[in-house]
């Protein structure tokens, strides 16, 4: 594994990472031009940016029930105690389906400026999905999530502490060049010296933007309670658009952005969670192979969408 861990030497700190979006940004949903300035440098120096205050707390609560009844239901079903690389962190689909569909979610306009930013016009979301964390949970290895082309988005459905399981992040190590998924050890203990992980503590309502290559890990979650993530995948134009993300139809409203570009298709099909066991079993056997060799996971999924790109 060949990983330079003396480029680059940053400490991230609170002021330089965490923007509150103000009352006036809400009502004209948009950042101001020095707010988004600021995002963008904490998204390329450090790897990641929190704005606080970016989603209302109405639509949140809404799909935050949906979820925890969901979840209840999932985890009696077949092949859902494997989902995830360690126990207790889940994927579960969020509901693709009015009235559980939100902008504020799915497209977030505040996440959308600053990616659109850092990535240029017509960066569209590839994937619309969720992080559960139970309680009981254990800690992931550290690691990287495999785009370089590619920005993260979660959005927590609660205040997220280091109680019940608030994300690891490493800051700047997105600039580092590795050949892994895994962080090795030893690098993680040189690393350390230069520049130690945060715990990425938000408040409900805020809106995390974190770059994929960026070290990372997920924790333990000490709480009672089922802590959900919103989790979109932001890319830029030019990239694999693969699929589009599918909604029933009667959620256009929600899913009109004036900033991303639209790879989205309403369908009348039944999209609800009820379909994830079909999901799960082919997560569980990528969840297999990514612990067996995560190094030969990353190389056959690449592999696989060069062929599919060469048969369209």
């Amino acid at each position: 594994m060949t990983t330079d861990t003396n480029q680059p030497d940053v400490i991230a700190s609170e002021q330089l990472t965490t923007i509150k979006i103000t009352p006036e940004e809400l009502a004209d949903g948009e950042m101001s031009p020095c707010s988004c300035k600021q995002a963008v440098r904490a998204v390329n120096t450090y790897g990641y940016v929190i704005l606080e205050n970016a989603v209302p707390h109405e639509c949140i609560d809404i799909l935050n029930q949906k979820m925890e009844e969901d979840t209840k239901k999932l985890l009696v079903k077949p092949n859902w105690n494997t989902i995830g690389k360690v126990k207790g962190h889940l994927q579960p689909s969020p509901p693709h389906y009015a009235p559980y569909v939100f902008r504020e979610l799915v497209s977030n306009y505040f996440a959308a400026q600053v990616t659109k930013q850092v990535f240029g016009n017509n960066t569209f979301v590839k994937s619309y999905s969720s992080n559960t964390n139970c309680p009981g949970s254990h800690s992931q290895p550290i690691h990287v999530d495999g785009e370089h082309s590619a920005l993260i988005v979660n959005i927590g459905l609660i205040d997220i502490t280091e109680n019940n399981g608030s994300i690891e992040l490493w800051p700047g190590t997105h600039l580092i060049k590795s050949d892994s998924a895994r962080i090795a050890p030893s690098i993680l203990k040189a690393r350390r010296k230069i520049a130690p992980p945060i715990r990425a503590n938000t408040k409900k309502g805020s809106v995390l933007i974190r770059h994929t290559q960026v070290w990372h890990r997920g924790m333990p979650n000490y709480s009672n309670s089922y802590r959900h993530t919103i989790a979109t995948m932001h890319h830029k134009y030019g990239s694999d658009f693969g699929e589009p993300l599918k909604f029933k139809k009667g959620c256009e409203q929600e899913l009109d952005n004036r900033i991303l570009y639209p790879n989205i298709e309403f369908t009348d099909e039944l999209i609800n969670s009820d379909s994830a066991p079909n999901y799960s079993f082919v997560a569980a056997c990528k969840d297999t192979a990514y612990r067996l060799s995560p190094e030969t996971l990353v190389f056959a999924t690449k592999l696989y969408r060069r062929v599919l790109k060469r048969k369209g």
